[in-house]
């Protein structure tokens, strides 16, 4: 296990948080850059990144916030167990992290502490617990007051080592400062960090990228020689290649800078193979066994500073063995791979989002299905729509009582059906209305059976004559087996709504006979003039009357057909008869019918 800084502490919109909890990361690979998908997924183990982030933002100083990572090795703590949920693993995670932020805030109380939160990443294939805190605590006055918890000075340092000791001492990890332990070879941070990533991902490095070229190159030569004057020989050709040398050396360090004018970074490298250290000659500094108490004098030393310099009223030592044993920090039982439902749902966080959820998907539900629901109303099938449409044509054109439809006593509603009109006693009362043929005698003794009314019939005969029996069933019978078409339901000679509708059926039945696969539709015009029509015939549309086509478009089917319906209606006017079912239909100017 060992304990790491970040270097960068600069006020950032996003950072550190977008960084430490984003499932992707664009890094430099091997000397190119690519965008790394983090599998699984970083674990937010304590805290809030974004009211850390909103802390963060409210500073006004340089440097608002610092970044550390613990790292375990992959046979220190293992992956895979402590995602699932290992209680035991998780359990001295837990411990470590408190026992390090208890020494990063030494003596300063919560109430003083800012927001921060504590992360993993286990996509490397081993844990690494990151730390990110805010520099600035609020002190007793309500003053915000810069803090830094590591600063850049060997005591910081060696406290931080006791806190680590105390850590390795309890639980068995390895322990970087054991002389067993040194590295052969090692170089800064940055460098070492593109190197492993490079090696995770298989790739390697070209001359354009100098530093890590090289530093991958001499660390494996590291690993056949004893000293590094062997290595450098063996690499001098590389060092050639990129146009390195050997700038300074001291007792621990030694540095390679490129050839003048060129930009290049310079390397620098440290290890065993610079100072000559081997196991058997270095001794470590301290012993593990008296971490307690070096970490107790490093807390009380750091909450008497932190308590002079920033006005705070310090809190009480942490009792170590405590949290050693039963931790007061509780982690999540798992990696959110492995978490149920139920698990998830305990998160109040989680449930207001869900929730927030739930509604908005309901909201949006509704909407469509209403949306839906009034596309529906507004787009009706053809037949529906055909049906509205005789049905507001005939609410606009009115219907008028035939004479031989005669109206209920004491009614009205046509002049020669009225109370006072003497001759129609016997229809009034319809004493006959059961018999087949009271229609064709009420016709008989009315006063309107005058040769306006009279036609042939197809037969030859006079249908006025006495003995013609009218209740025979005829082609045209709808009413109660009687033969009376329906258009003969007002005379001709009548200017009013009778004849209007008269006429408007006239036009209308023609038109479908000739034009049985058009889509027609026929609306009166009685402001235009009387008898006026607009016909629309699929897309044309015509305005006609009694006389012919007043306007629209020129087609020859069309103006044939109308013209011949016009003359044949005007002949049978003149000659003071209704018009002939036949002469109306489509035998009459030889277009054939359905």
């Amino acid at each position: 296990m060992i304990l790491g800084w970040s270097p960068y502490q600069a006020r950032s919109a996003t950072q550190p948080s977008d960084y430490l909890m984003g499932t992707s990361v664009e890094k430099v690979v091997g000397s190119r850059r690519a965008v790394l998908e983090r599998d699984p997924i970083p674990e937010l183990l304590l805290g809030d990144p974004e009211r850390f982030q909103a802390a963060v933002r409210a500073l006004r100083s340089k440097t608002v916030y610092r970044a550390a990572t613990l790292t375990f090795g992959p046979d220190e703590i293992d992956v895979a167990a402590f995602n699932r949920g290992d209680p035991e693993l998780r359990a001295m995670i837990a411990s470590s992290i408190e026992i390090f932020d208890a020494l990063f805030h030494a003596g300063i109380p919560d109430r003083s502490r800012l927001p921060f939160f504590v992360g993993t990443h286990t996509h490397t294939g081993r844990l690494e617990v990151n730390f990110a805190m805010p520099r600035a605590i609020i002190n007793r006055t309500g003053q915000v007051r810069n803090f830094n918890p590591h600063p850049p000075m060997m005591g910081s340092r060696n406290d931080l080592d006791a806190a680590g000791d105390m850590v390795i001492r309890a639980f068995g990890f390895r322990d970087p400062r054991d002389p067993a332990m040194q590295v052969r070879l090692k170089s800064e941070n940055w460098v070492e960090k593109r190197c492993a990533e490079a090696h995770r991902a298989r790739e390697g490095f070209d001359e354009s990228d100098p530093v890590p070229f090289l530093f991958s190159q001499l660390k494996i030569l590291s690993h056949f020689y004893d000293s590094i004057d062997e290595v450098l020989g063996a690499g001098a050709f590389l060092l050639d290649d990129v146009g390195y040398r050997v700038a300074r050396r001291s007792s621990k360090t030694l540095v390679l800078e490129p050839r003048a004018g060129t930009g290049k970074r310079p390397l620098e490298l440290s290890g065993s193979l610079i100072t000559g250290e081997t196991p058997e000659t270095l001794t470590r500094n301290v012993p593990l066994d008296t971490a307690p108490q070096r970490l107790s004098a490093a807390w009380r030393k750091r909450a008497q500073a932190n308590a002079k310099g920033l006005h705070i009223d310090p809190c009480a030592e942490p009792a170590w063995d405590r949290i050693l044993a039963s931790p007061s920090v509780v982690l999540p039982e798992c990696h959110p791979r492995y978490r149920n439902p139920r698990q998830m749902l305990e998160r109040p966080k989680l449930r207001r989002k869900l929730a927030q959820l739930v509604s908005g998907l309901a909201r949006a539900l509704q909407g469509s299905l209403g949306l839906r629901h009034l596309i529906d109303l507004m787009t009706p099938s053809r037949p529906v729509l055909h049906d509205i449409i005789a049905t507001l044509e005939a609410i606009h054109v009115p219907t008028p009582r035939s004479p031989l439809q005669p109206s209920p006593p004491g009614s009205d509603r046509t002049p020669d059906l009225a109370p006072d009109a003497g001759p129609g006693e016997e229809i009034r009362h319809g004493p006959r209305r059961d018999d087949p043929g009271v229609r064709h005698l009420e016709r008989a003794h009315s006063p309107r059976t005058a040769a306006d009314r009279r036609r042939p019939s197809r037969s030859g005969e006079d249908d006025s004559s006495p003995g013609a029996d009218r209740s025979t069933p005829g082609p045209n019978d709808r009413r109660h087996g009687v033969d009376e078409p329906e258009h003969r339901e007002a005379p001709v000679g009548d200017d009013g709504p009778a004849r209007r509708l008269t006429w408007w059926r006239y036009v209308r039945r023609d038109l479908r006979a000739a034009f049985p696969d058009s889509n027609i539709r026929i609306l009166p015009r009685p402001g235009i003039g009387p008898g006026a029509l607009q016909v629309r015939l699929d897309g044309d549309i015509f305005l006609v009357d009694r006389q012919g086509i007043l306007e629209g478009a020129k087609d020859a089917a069309f103006s044939t057909v109308y013209a011949t319906l016009v003359d044949e209606l005007r002949t049978q006017e003149d000659l003071g008869a209704d018009p002939s079912p036949d002469l109306c239909g489509a035998g009459a100017h030889g277009i054939a019918g359905p």
